[in-house]
């Protein structure tokens, strides 16, 4: 079962029921609720249990299992005591706990699990709860099989329902660790996974290896422990609920792949069939002993590990291409499952240069004088695909033998001094990782661009996607200069990869690669809304016929959000559709439905898309929600558009008496300072504009563009 991991708080309070709705629809089984961090609002808490529309586990974690509790243990003792009273149906609580003899599992006639104390005798009208016991072990140091071993065998006669085991992940190994207890001990109840970057594959894994449960967090914002990954990325990314245990792994190995896009690039063509998972270690040996033991497919290869893959793919086929005269790169991004073993190859090349190419056409390439920051694997693919294609081709590194090896191997001039250099250059490219988000220089750049000589008219080109603007982007912005990051090298190099693994296994293991287009557009608003923006709704407003549920339900789609439509959301209140509501009531009584609904939607968790009524703009107090709670995107369509729409669709009458013209001469003037006001954006619907059309207005729009 999935469980969805919360702090308590006032927010959590605030939407209780709306809040618990929203994660079964988005595919949660359970919630958790710590009460350690906010214990003053514990009786509020104790007060809505019995309401919650999910099972609700309780726990309050000390500091030294990663919690807050400060209170006293005779405290945490009766808070979780009253939980399981009050509705929670389970209660968690630590292996070691000192008065954890004191709550017992007991089973009536009926075979349901009970909770009550057992340091007194039940009154015989006294009520149990139906509350069961999750006994946990933390270890935020390591994963240790022996000690893993011995916890299990030291409860094997504690009472019980379900034993988590949640350890700190030093290596990619360690999840083997996990997946072999359910292996051995698959009698047993277990919830087991690792912690941190390094474990994430356990927690994605966890369902299909066995595991009773496990944990994700609703939103980046409310993560409590290192590694856990949202709700959404469980579900929509990982499909951690499908029926089968996928055929197929893939993943990407790095140092710092935990927050990667690749898997939202990827899994959505595997589809059912496979999953890519983030492989976080610093051990290139602890990736491919990973890999090995869990069967990888094929693997994506990110710093610093590009040139040990490349060592790795030479390996097993030096002596057949040097028969054939043929060279292997120097650095690898892709490796590849083959019978006689792992095959290397590097997509990065052709990405590269297929957005270089779309940032400066071929001609204005080939009068490019082009400095290439960096000499590890990265700047290998950025030299074999400018190689012979620029006018003056020069390398910096700050590792200065290895840029002198590799401006040799392209016949390219290392300079010493690039701050001296003579000649102004016309193109700068970042091959390093500098600025990268996560790594060890996150907030460096790698050279000084207001130092560099360079052309008035110059471009800057970042490898790093991730943040969007990088230190490095951001001094280019601030300089005038033209900047573009990685991320449609990101894209174009993931085309590649998806194009040369779709003929794996007789062509099977991807359904949809060449079919899908990656959307950029979609990937860049993903990262600025995690990096820059506030996880803020889109509300889309508009006169009837704009277009805002069909144009909402594929913005949704391509952003990985939930549609809300408020629409249907006031017929689910009120138990009427829209045109009852006007004829048993009339307009007004409608307003005040939908004013209610949007009142309701502003406690939902965001982001989300929300697509309103026309007509919900001439409530001021609607436009002031809209106004304070959304990204407001007007579908500003001409009276023509709308007049061809609406007079097609027989299931929308007209508003007015005169019929549609009169409708819009009546009502569309009366709104349009509505929709202006509270637009944050303004989309022109024009005539032939279909929905993938207007979709993409709308998404030129929320992403910033370089």
């Amino acid at each position: 079962m999935l469980v969805v991991t919360l702090p308590l708080s006032e927010a959590l309070l605030a939407g209780f029921a709306r809040r618990f709705s929203r994660y079964a629809d988005r595919g949660a089984d359970i919630v958790e609720i710590r009460i350690d961090t906010a214990p003053e609002l514990i009786p509020r808490l104790l007060s809505l249990l019995s309401s919650a529309t999910l099972p609700v586990i309780v726990t309050a974690r000390l500091p030294k299992d990663g919690g807050r509790w400060a209170g006293t243990e005779t405290e945490r003792r009766d808070a979780l005591l009253a939980a399981a009273k009050n509705g929670a149906a389970y209660v968690d609580i630590e292996v070691d706990c000192p008065w954890g003899g004191e709550l017992c599992s007991a089973k009536d006639a009926f075979g349901v699990t009970r909770f009550a104390l057992a340091s007194r005798p039940r009154v015989a009208s006294e009520p149990q709860s139906d509350c069961k016991l999750i006994l946990s072990h933390h270890n935020l140091e390591r994963t240790d099989r022996k000690e893993l071993e011995r916890v299990i065998e030291a409860t094997r006669d504690v009472p019980h329902d379900i034993l988590k085991l949640a350890t700190h992940a030093n290596m990619l190994c360690d999840n083997l660790i996990h997946r072999d207890i359910f292996k051995k001990h698959g009698d047993k109840k277990l919830a087991a996974f690792c912690m941190g970057g390094s474990g994430i594959p356990s927690r994605v894994m966890a369902l299909f290896w066995g595991s009773a449960l496990t944990y994700c967090a609703a939103d980046d914002d409310e993560t409590l422990a290192p590694g856990m990954l949202t709700l959404d990325a469980m579900t929509r990314i990982y499909r951690v609920k499908r029926q089968q245990p996928p055929k197929y792994v893939l993943g990407v190995i790095g140092s710092a792949v935990q927050h990667s896009l690749s898997p939202l690039l990827h899994n959505p063509a595997l589809y059912e069939f496979g999953v890519y998972l983030p492989l976080e270690t610093t051990s290139f040996e602890d990736a491919m002993a990973f890999a090995d033991a869990i069967e990888a497919n094929a693997l994506s290869v990110t710093t610093p590990f590009k040139e040990r893959a490349a060592r790795l793919g030479r390996s097993f086929m030096s002596r057949i291409l040097s028969g054939m005269g043929q060279r292997s790169n120097t650095a690898a991004n892709t490796l590849t499952r083959r019978r006689y073993g792992w095959d290397a190859s590097n997509t990065d090349i052709e990405g590269f240069l297929r957005d270089l190419l779309h940032y400066t056409d071929n001609t204005r390439l080939s009068d490019c004088r082009t400095l290439v920051l960096g000499s590890g694997g990265a700047a290998f693919a950025v030299m074999q695909a400018l190689k012979g294609r620029c006018k003056r081709l020069c390398v910096f590194a700050r590792n200065r033998e290895k840029g002198r090896a590799l401006a040799a191997k392209h016949k390219a001039i290392f300079i010493e001094q690039p701050y001296s250099y003579g000649t102004p250059f016309s193109l700068v490219i970042n091959a390093t990782s500098a600025g990268m988000a996560g790594g060890p220089a996150e907030n460096e750049v790698p050279v000084d661009l207001a130092s560099l000589p360079l052309e008035s008219n110059a471009a800057v080109y970042d490898l790093v996607y991730n943040p969007p603007e990088t230190p490095f982007l951001k001094e280019a912005n601030r300089l005038g200069l033209r900047a573009r990051g990685g991320l449609g090298m990101l894209v174009q190099q993931a085309h590649a990869q998806l194009l040369s693994w779709s003929m794996l296994h007789g062509g099977s293991i991807f359904t949809c690669a060449g079919q899908e287009e990656l959307d950029e557009q979609a990937l860049s608003y993903a990262l600025h809304r995690k990096h820059i923006y506030p996880p803020q709704c889109i509300a889309l407003v508009g006169y009837r016929g704009a277009g805002k549920t069909t144009v909402g339900q594929r913005l949704a789609d391509k952003l990985g959000l939930l549609l809300v439509d408020l629409d249907r959301e006031i017929e689910n209140r009120i138990q009427q559709s829209i045109a009852d509501i006007f004829a048993r009531e009339g307009e007004a009584a409608f307003r005040k439905y939908e004013e209610q609904a949007l009142k309701a939607c502003c406690q939902m968790l965001p982001p989300y898309v929300l697509a309103v009524g026309g007509g919900i703009v001439e409530t001021p107090a609607c436009r002031k929600m809209l106004r304070e709670h959304y990204t407001v995107i007007w579908l500003d369509a001409s009276p023509e558009v709308l007049r061809e729409r609406l007079s097609k669709d027989s299931t929308r009458p007209a508003l007015e008496a005169g019929g549609i013209d009169e409708e819009l001469r009546v009502r569309l003037p009366r709104r349009t300072p509505f929709y202006e006001s509270i637009a944050d954006f303004i989309v022109k619907v024009e005539p032939g504009d279909d929905v993938d059309t207007t979709t993409r207005k709308v998404l030129s729009f929320l992403v910033p563009q370089a």
